[in-house]
């Protein structure tokens, strides 16, 4: 295991930044002004380059990589969506909004929390292929999931703890056929989860409610309690305590759920890390 960045700039405006790459004849992928590259964060000629880039405030995205004998192994996982295609609308609808924390220059009231009261509005159809049948969409996070007719009869055949609910046409609010947001109905408390260190916690000026940031954007490498998971349940949620802006829960998927995903259906979308369970 060892934490990747993704270092994503525009070589415009991040010449030095270019010319360290070359020096260190690293490869970066072209695609018109941004150019982007990746680093192992724990290797010592990373060092410099990463200081750089924070320097210059290029964007970098961390995660962790795992070898084939880690994800062999595992019992169970984390799971996040890397492809947000979803278009959702009238978020109004979609969600209720507390603790006010004000009033932008535009006039937009922000809050510290969401939570979801009614189903998720789109303005089209979606379009799914042999491998991509689970996208996310980007006001819901990567956190949620939404999948096909195909994904859905499977999951329903081979998984337990897992449901769906209709997703709306934003003009009538009527179903949409063929997408079907996917639904944990099994909830970890928090003290079934085992955190890393390098944890902040605050909480809301208002209402109390905690939250927990990591050191390193992207998931992080917790541990489960194993006196909270049931062999029969094969998908969790934790609470929405997770992250920057509105709070996500980590989903946490059984390796069945997993070769399910990976093998069966060759899913291309999403991003998986083996935790353990203590």
């Amino acid at each position: 295991m060892h934490r990747r960045a993704e270092i994503i700039y525009q070589p415009l405006q991040h010449d030095k930044l270019e010319e360290l790459l070359v020096s260190s004849n690293i490869q970066f992928k072209d695609s018109g002004n941004i150019r982007k590259f990746f680093l192992n964060v724990d290797a010592a000629s990373s060092v410099p380059i990463i200081k750089e880039a924070v320097f210059q405030k290029a964007t970098i995205l961390y995660s962790w990589q795992f070898d084939p004998r880690e994800l062999e192994n595992a019992e169970w996982f984390l799971m996040e969506s890397r492809c947000g295609k979803i278009d959702s609308a009238d978020d109004t609808y979609t969600f209720a909004y507390s603790c006010a924390k004000g009033v932008d220059v535009f006039g937009v009231e922000h809050y510290h929390h969401k939570r979801q009261i009614a189903p998720y509005c789109l303005r089209r159809t979606v379009k799914w292929n042999n491998k991509h049948n689970i996208y996310s969409d980007t006001n819901g996070g990567t956190h949620t999931f939404f999948c096909s007719s195909v994904a859905k009869e499977a999951f329903e055949q081979q998984l337990g703890g897992i449901e769906f609910v209709p997703v709306l046409s934003v003009k009538d609010k009527c179903p949409i056929s063929d997408v079907y947001q996917i639904c944990v109905l099994h909830h970890l408390p928090s003290e079934a989860v085992i955190l890393p260190k390098g944890v902040t916690f605050e909480k809301c000026p208002y209402c109390g409610e905690k939250r927990i940031y990591f050191e390193h954007a992207g998931l992080d490498y917790i541990s489960l309690k194993r006196g909270f998971l049931d062999k029969g349940i094969d998908i969790y949620e934790t609470e929405d305590l997770f992250g920057w802006g509105f709070g996500y829960p980590l989903v946490v998927i059984s390796r069945k759920m997993y070769l399910l995903l990976t093998e069966t259906l060759r899913e291309r979308t999403l991003h998986f890390t083996p935790i353990s369970a203590l």
